[in-house]
């Protein structure tokens, strides 16, 4: 997931961890791995608070700094403001994947 107003920054997701890497041509910068949720430690993913770990991310269409983030069986839509820290805010959700009809039909 791209880091909004940093273009060569990105959050990389796998189970219950991120991280937040920097990809230039000249060199690669991890920020360190971090947990979305450790046991009863909120974590600085305020929105992911209902998710111990995240199967994928979305970006929304035309939605500037908005994501959907899927977790299991749920998704949310969160979004990322602009400048450090990139405080996130939960706009939907979290809500069952069965609220998503093309995800649902045969």
């Amino acid at each position: 997931m791209a880091v909004p107003d940093k273009p060569t920054q990105f959050w990389v997701f796998s189970g219950s961890k991120y991280r937040r890497i920097e990809i230039e041509v000249k060199s690669t910068h991890p920020y360190g791995d971090r947990f979305i949720q450790e046991g009863s430690i909120r974590s600085d993913w305020p929105s992911l608070s209902d998710f111990t770990t995240v199967d994928a991310v979305m970006k929304v269409p035309d939605g500037s700094n908005e994501y959907w983030v899927f977790s299991g069986d749920q998704f949310v839509r969160i979004n990322v403001a602009d400048g450090e820290p990139h405080e996130d805010k939960k706009v939907y959700g979290p809500a069952p994947l069965s609220e998503w009809k093309s995800l649902t039909q045969n």
